[in-house]
């Protein structure tokens, strides 16, 4: 079985500009996908979007490997949007959400199934 266990913190901080709201988001644990399933820009980090089944096979994990590699993004298993309005933010959280499940199941969907080992069989007219 596949899954994703995601912990969702958040945040209300003020700022000159006035109240920001944000949501942080952490993937704390998963079976069948690795943890990382947040894409960020490789270059300065920021935060682009859950990843979808594409993502999980193209852009590597960790922005150390993502700089080695010359990959535009990396993965990551935290992300944080923030928003000046909180149904803004409440909008964000409803994304991470739905997007997270929806790769859980593409995921399922593009795993090859074990054919097992060599076998031999012998079919005859008899």
């Amino acid at each position: 079985m596949i899954w994703l266990e995601v912990k969702y913190v958040p945040l209300t901080t003020n700022t000159a500009d006035g109240v920001r709201y944000a949501v942080m988001a952490e993937v704390i644990n998963s079976s069948g996908i690795e943890r990382e399933v947040f894409v960020h820009r490789t270059d300065d980090g920021r935060y682009m979007h859950p990843a979808m089944a594409y993502d999980m096979n193209v852009y590597p994990a960790g922005q150390a490997r993502a700089l080695s590699e010359g990959a535009d993004f990396y993965r990551a298993s935290t992300a944080r949007v923030e928003h000046p309005a909180s149904a803004t933010a409440a909008s964000a959280l409803r994304t991470f959400k739905a997007r997270l499940a929806i790769l859980v199941r593409q995921w399922r969907d593009t795993q090859t199934e074990d054919l097992g080992d060599v076998e031999v069989e012998v079919y005859t007219s008899e």
